[in-house]
């Protein structure tokens, strides 16, 4: 058995203690939940476990030595390793290119060894009960796949301990109870230790052996519930048991904002549909494909757009958020606004008031090495007022990296709301918040209908059903409407 050990661990930065004396022990043999809210310390524990970030004060032991881990790299080599909310790939690399990366193995006449690479990362496969296509570059990876290619890496390594940062998020309910399973039996069988962050309490009591919840940077609670198991009830009552000091940004636009009242009559005028889509067909070089895709998003109204990433949820949000890429093939007619335009743009949506929450917030919407003051004024907003909007603890010149991913998906649409939108559009927007924060993201999106806003919805978000108009599903790159006597149900 080997053990990993925190003693009276912190991490401080300029105005908050993100972690403030936790001791804790991590063994072998054995899969740990870490529950807490967004902004709790579970991200900022992790990254001090997997080198990504260097403790404030306090001791990190592996079994019983101590470690200093500088980067991720010297953590992955004394077999520590991370599958991130986010997973960080090298888009231009093939997935066994990833996978190589750090460990990279040759032969007599110094040539990497692929085959010998591709023949162990097919056995990890089968071993651990998923598949990904090795050949295909990381960049053109549906949000499943991704982590699947991103796990694959880190196994290649062989850690005894692997920390997993909302591994299910963007999972369906068959390949989250096919990870967990195989976690939790690997775990056992192999000796190896697992840690997995997560908001979903019921996740946690079914595949867990203990579970730590984290509060303000402070173990509330941590134990073995292998003999007997807390109710959900019993976990939910410590987890959110400072709900009352709870912030977020519900109602980001003034309801008397000029800016925001000019826009929306002028829009209103018209009565036209904001965005509108007949039978267009994408045919990306990498990545699902669309096929004559037809829907109206009124103005004035919620539409959702629900289905799995890898249904082409990617492809559709990358050509209505003018993200697509050049040699994408498209075919059909995109109206905005009523006038027909060839392709939409980042720069053309702006020029329309529109304002863009991305599913993959750390690279589309941010960038790890951005500053917050560089986070929030990158769209020529006032950074300091949009920061006070969200009333956190953070400071402007505090890093990206070192924020959770709820807390980083809390600015941007802080950032994309202050503008006071006419039209906003949101992939996944409770991807990677915790309850709380999802009742604050349906509050928010009814404040903008309230205000005449237009809101363009992808991804399943079942708090937001009772206010969607227009409902679609996106299945195999193919959209319908949902019926209304579906919606019932």
């Amino acid at each position: 058995m080997s053990t990993l050990a925190v003693s009276h661990l912190s991490k401080h930065f300029t105005r908050k203690k993100a972690l403030d004396d936790v001791s804790l022990v991590f063994e072998t043999g054995r899969v740990y939940a870490l529950l807490g809210e967004n902004g709790a310390g579970k991200s900022t524990l992790a990254s001090l476990l997997s080198g990504d970030a260097e403790p404030t004060a306090g001791t990190i032991t592996l079994d019983e030595t101590p470690a200093a881990f500088r980067s991720p790299h010297d953590a992955l080599l004394a077999g520590i390793a991370m599958v991130r909310q986010q997973p960080l790939l090298a888009d231009e690399l093939t997935v066994l290119e990833n996978c190589m990366l750090g460990n990279e193995k040759t032969g007599a006449a110094g040539f990497l060894k692929k085959k010998d690479a591709l023949a162990e990362l097919l056995k990890l496969e089968r071993e651990w009960n998923f598949s990904v296509e090795t050949d295909k570059k990381a960049g053109t990876l549906p949000a499943p796949e991704r982590l699947f290619a991103t796990l694959l890496a880190n196994l290649y390594h062989e850690p005894r301990f692997l920390i997993l940062d909302e591994p299910s998020a963007t999972l369906d309910e068959q390949q989250r109870e096919t990870l967990f399973s195989t976690l939790r039996d690997k775990a056992h069988l192999l000796d190896m230790c697992i840690i997995f962050i997560t908001h979903n309490i019921q996740e946690a009591l079914d595949y867990a052996d203990w579970i730590t919840i984290l509060q303000k940077g402070h173990v509330v609670f941590s134990e073995d519930i292998t003999q007997t198991k807390p109710t959900v009830s019993t976990i939910a009552d410590m987890l959110f048991a400072r709900k009352e000091s709870f912030s977020f940004t519900a109602h980001p636009l003034q309801a008397d904002s000029l800016e925001f009242i000019e826009k929306t009559a002028t829009l209103k005028a018209g009565n036209v549909p904001v965005l509108e889509l007949r039978d267009v067909t994408v045919r990306p070089d990498e990545g699902a494909a669309l096929f004559n895709i037809s829907f109206t998003v009124p103005e004035g109204q919620l539409t959702c757009i629900s289905g799995m990433r890898e249904s082409g949820m990617d492809t559709l949000e990358d050509l209505i958020t003018g993200m697509s890429s050049s040699s994408s093939r498209i075919s059909g007619e995109i109206l905005f606004e009523g006038s027909a335009v060839k392709a939409l743009s980042p720069r053309f949506l702006r020029s329309k008031g529109t304002s863009v929450v991305p599913f993959r917030k750390m690279i589309r919407g941010s960038h790890p090495d951005l500053t917050i003051a560089e986070l929030l004024g990158s769209t020529g907003r006032d950074a300091s007022k949009i920061l006070k909007q969200v009333q956190t603890d953070i400071t402007l010149h505090e890093k990206v990296k070192a924020l959770s991913g709820g807390m980083l998906q809390r600015l941007i649409v802080a950032r994309e709301l202050d503008s006071s939108p006419s039209f906003v559009i949101m992939s996944s927007p409770s991807y990677g918040l915790d309850r709380f924060s999802t009742g604050k993201i349906a509050e928010t999106v009814e404040a903008l209908l309230s205000w005449g806003a237009t809101v363009l919805v992808l991804g399943e978000e079942s708090g937001l059903a009772p206010l969607c108009t227009n409902r679609y599903q996106l299945v195999s790159g193919h959209l319908a409407p949902v019926p209304a006597e579906k919606e019932a149900l």
